[in-house]
């Protein structure tokens, strides 16, 4: 999807008529998007609906007894420590686990945080 800004390079479809409409509607140019008394200068760009995430990786780990973590700390942190080894769940049953990856810039960690906890995504039915 295009974002709209000085120079926005529209689709040639019904997304980019649409949009046109709408700038036409609200009285919007693309010259208004610079304001020179501001320092603001808003050039637009797309952006894609659908990113794949990169280098994901994943880890069980023991989960904690239910503390809190030290503020400015993270699991990770604590499965180095040996004094914190009996915070640990003695379960063998149940664990945590550790997620990394990588998103392009303008992409939302927390969004695919929620598609993963709600169940992932289902082509068939989106």
């Amino acid at each position: 999807l295009p974002l709209v800004g000085r120079n926005t390079n529209y689709p040639q479809n019904d997304v980019g008529e649409l949009i046109k409409r709408l700038l036409t509607k609200d009285s919007l140019k693309e010259s208004d998007f610079r304001l020179p008394w501001l320092h603001l200068n808003v050039p637009g760009t797309v952006r894609y609906l659908i990113n794949k995430p990169e280098k994901i990786h994943w880890q069980a780990v023991p989960p904690l007894s239910g503390d809190p973590l030290p503020q400015n700390s993270s699991q990770a942190d604590h499965l180095q420590d040996s004094d914190t080894q009996s915070q640990f769940s003695p379960d063998p049953h149940h664990f945590d686990a550790m997620l990394t990856f990588s998103l392009p810039p303008s992409c939302y960690a927390t969004c695919l945080l929620h598609q993963l906890c709600a169940g992932g995504y289902s082509t068939a039915t989106h």
